[in-house]
């Protein structure tokens, strides 16, 4: 099916939700927002039918002993149970398992290409690890993911000052390596 097939389609289903709303599709005001609605969900949920981005190495020498650290990596998904945003940062330490190095956009664009898609945040912290610690040729990951999550601030609880953080591990890491990744990874602070 082609894109602008989904979006007629996605956009016919939306048009049935709003006037179970109670709203009126064909109000000038609401004309377009079936399909704007078909596109978001489409751009939030691209990484579901994208393939993910190709990474390039470049040789460092001689093999990395160290871990490198990419923070602050800002991210837009969506929440698997009521189809609201989540925004966040995810902050990535790997250490290479060769001597090979990817670009630093790469790490980045791993990460937006996989958060586009329906989260549960601690099971998309586990599995964008090991997808990382797949895709950049990695002995090890670690993950720290920091999220606001708007079903939470919008209904239910509606709490304004919460946010989750989950931690995940990928690979070979030791207790004295965690400890350490612990305290050295950081993810800015998020304000709304």
């Amino acid at each position: 099916m082609s894109r602008e097939e989904l979006v007629d389609k996605i956009a016919m289903h939306v048009r049935e939700i709003l006037r179970l709303v109670g709203e009126d599709p064909d109000r000038p005001d609401l004309r377009e927002t079936p399909t704007r609605v078909a596109r978001a969900l489409l751009e939030l949920t691209e990484g579901l039918r994208r393939e993910p981005p190709h990474i390039k190495f470049f040789r460092a020498g001689k093999k990395i002993e160290s871990y490198v650290i990419v923070e602050n990596i800002e991210f837009f998904s969506l929440c698997e149970h009521h189809l609201l945003p989540v925004i966040g940062y995810v902050s990535v330490a790997y250490k290479p398992e060769h001597d090979e190095v990817p670009g630093l956009s790469k790490v980045v664009r791993l990460v937006q290409w996989y958060s586009r898609r329906l989260i549960l945040q601690e099971r998309f912290t586990q599995e964008l690890a090991w997808v990382l610690l797949e895709k950049l040729k990695a002995s090890s990951v670690y993950c720290k993911v920091l999220g606001i999550h708007l079903c939470t601030m919008l209904r239910g609880v509606r709490s304004r000052t919460s946010r989750l953080l989950t931690e995940a591990w990928a690979g070979d890491i030791t207790r004295d390596e965690l400890v350490m990744l612990r305290k050295l990874v950081k993810c800015r602070s998020l304000k709304i």
